[in-house]
Formats: C-alpha cells, sequence, structure tokens
C-alpha cells in the first residue's frame, strides 16, 4: 500500500465497528451482549494500525498532540456544545426528563466539555473520544520511553512491552477496586494493549479467513460458559482474560468479515463510506434513536414521557433493527452536508 493511500480492509472495519457499537445500543439481550465483547478493543486495535510513530524530538510531540486535537477533542467539543445549547429544548419536547438549565449552568458545561468531560444524556457514547485520546498519549509515552533503546531492537521491544503490561495491570486495578478516572483514563489504560497490538501489527496480512468460524464460536462459548459480558464505558472487563480473549476473538472476526467483504463492491462501499464516517455516527446515533422511539410511542399510544428513556425504548428486535437502521444512516447528513459546502467553496 503506498504512503497516502488509505487502507479498504481498515475502513471496512471500522465500518462494521461503528455497526455494532450502533446496534450494541438498539438492542438488548444477546446481540447487544455478543457485540459488547469486542467492539471498543477493535477501535483501539484500528487506531493503533494508522498510529505513527517518528521520533522522539519535541517538534514530533507537537504534531502528535495537534494531531490528538484535531481529531478527537474538536470533535468532543464541536458535538458536545451543541447538545449543550440544545438541553433546554430537548427538555422542552420531553427527550430529556431533566431540570432546565440556568445561564451559569450553560457555561459550567460548556467548560467542562473543553475540559473533555460529558454532561449530557444524549453524548454518553462520546465518552469513547476522550478515552482513545488518552490511549494514544499513553502508547506515544510508551513508544517514546522505548526510543531511548534505539540499536538494540530487543530491548525496545522488552521495554514497550513490559510499559503496556503495567498499563494493562493498572487498568485492571482500577477495575477490581472500582476505581473510576476522569475523562475514562481507566478504560484507556485496560485497551493500551489492543492499541499497541494494532500499531506492531500494521505492515502483516491480517486476513486468515478460515479463522472467521472458530474466532466467532470462541465468543459465542465465552457468552454461554460464563453468562457476562463487557462493559466498556464503565471498565467493567469481568476478569483479565476473558476480556483478552474475547475482544482478541472478536477483532479477528471482523477483520476476517471485511476481508471477504472486501471484493463485493456495493458491500465495499457502503461500510468503507460508514467506516470514514464513524464519528458523526458516534456522536449523533442517539439523538437519531429519540426519532425512533417517538415513532414508537406513536405507533403504540405510549405515554410521550417514553420519550425520555435512554437509549431505547424498551427491548425489541423489531425496533432494534429500526433503531439501529437510523443510528447509522441520520448522521450522515453531517458528511454529506461538509461534502456540499466543500464543492460550493470551489466552485
Amino acid at each position: 500500500m503506498s504512503a497516502g493511500k488509505r487502507n479498504d480492509v481498515w475502513d471496512i472495519v471500522k465500518g462494521f465497528g461503528i455497526l455494532f457499537v450502533v446496534a450494541g445500543h438498539g438492542f438488548s439481550g444477546e446481540i447487544s451482549k455478543l457485540v459488547n465483547l469486542f467492539h471498543i478493543p477493535l477501535f483501539f486495535f484500528v487506531s493503533g494500525l494508522v498510529f505513527r510513530f517518528n521520533d522522539r524530538s519535541f517538534r514530533s510531540i507537537v504534531k502528535f498532540v495537534i494531531k490528538c486535537l484535531k481529531t478527537l477533542w474538536l470533535p468532543s467539543l464541536f458535538y458536545g456544545t451543541f447538545f449543550v445549547l440544545l438541553h433546554n429544548t430537548f427538555v422542552c419536547i420531553k427527550l430529556y426528563d431533566l431540570d432546565y438549565y440556568s445561564l451559569k449552568q450553560f457555561g459550567v458545561a460548556i467548560i467542562k466539555h473543553i475540559g473533555f468531560l460529558k454532561t449530557e444524556p444524549l453524548e454518553s457514547a462520546m465518552w469513547f473520544l476522550t478515552a482513545i485520546f488518552i490511549g494514544r498519549c499513553l502508547l506515544y509515552i510508551v513508544l517514546w520511553t522505548s526510543s531511548f533503546f534505539e540499536g538494540t531492537l530487543k530491548r525496545q521491544r522488552v521495554v514497550e512491552r513490559v510499559l503496556v503490561a503495567l498499563i494493562f495491570s493498572m487498568g485492571c486495578f482500577f477495575f477490581y477496586k472500582g476505581i473510576s478516572l476522569p475523562g475514562n483514563a481507566d478504560n484507556a489504560c485496560s485497551l493500551v494493549p489492543f492499541m499497541y497490538a494494532g500499531y506492531k501489527m500494521k505492515k502483516r496480512n491480517l486476513s486468515r479467513h478460515w479463522l472467521i468460524i472458530p474466532s466467532l464460536l470462541i465468543m459465542i462459548g465465552l457468552l454461554m460458559w460464563n453468562g457476562q459480558t463487557l462493559r466498556m464505558s464503565r471498565n467493567e472487563i469481568v476478569n483479565p482474560l476473558f476480556f483478552l480473549v474475547a475482544s482478541t476473538a472478536g477483532i479477528c472476526f471482523t477483520f476476517q468479515l471485511a476481508s471477504l467483504l472486501k471484493g463485493l463492491k456495493p458491500g465495499l462501499r457502503i461500510f468503507r463510506y460508514l467506516g470514514r464516517n464513524t464519528i458523526p455516527i458516534l456522536c449523533l446515533h442517539l439523538l437519531a434513536f429519540r426519532l425512533v422511539s417517538f415513532i414508537w410511542i406513536k405507533c403504540e399510544n405510549l405515554p410521550i414521557s417514553m420519550l425520555s428513556r435512554h437509549p431505547i425504548v424498551e427491548s425489541s428486535y423489531f425496533w432494534g433493527i429500526l433503531y439501529t437502521s437510523m443510528g447509522l444512516v441520520v448522521p450522515l447528513i453531517v458528511p454529506v452536508i461538509k461534502s456540499r459546502i466543500k464543492k460550493i467553496g470551489r466552485a
């Protein structure tokens, strides 16, 4: 793959990843449990695939920080501020069962978003942006530290693996002690091994089609045996071995599925497009869910107060399909508008 050219399989994997995120929120029961086993570690793994570490110069550090701020902090601030400004509107139209914000509360909420914190119910999925920001910083520190051992590749690898293991151990410690850190830093510690694995495997061929069935069976078997799933938004990893095995199986399964889909042009176009627009979907799919909840309430003559139920009205396979579909499609209005604006600007 030439420099600057995007990897279609990686984009398709991200497309599946965001589908799993939305489906995990739109369904409950076994579907939600299955995708929760791996969809967040999957994104950390892909983030590692595209992660770059050049050297330990101050210029490289500044470039890295600016890129993280641009791709993660800025979208979080933009969408977060959008939700804050519409807080009272959402209360008025029954999307929230909360109190109205005063002017002071608006200001405090916006300041919190500048600090990468969240305040609004409909942005609850956006914790991921903060966690992956911290995860990338932790991985950069690992690689920066190991770079002092340049010339001794074996020693560099040992240093990297020891540091990653220590960070992961910290994440496990936070889980067992029930400690939640600001900005989901505890979650990031648990997920760093997957980002590091992606970074180390970026030049390898990850297509092993024969693994698709065994990896799926491993996930199903773990669910049947343990009966539990991961709650990465709370750093609930069940136990380290379960977490590592289940997530690795899910990542393997998704990559094999993506490599098979690459040969089908319609599927390639759809999932590649989803994969290139994951942030608006991540940030807006819960808002799109409220539209489905409104339709459900009107169709079934349910109390309008149920509109504020989060993230869905109640468990339903039929409505879960509609939640997932709307959660994927409605947010794509954002990239469409951005594309139109760019065309007008070039005209």
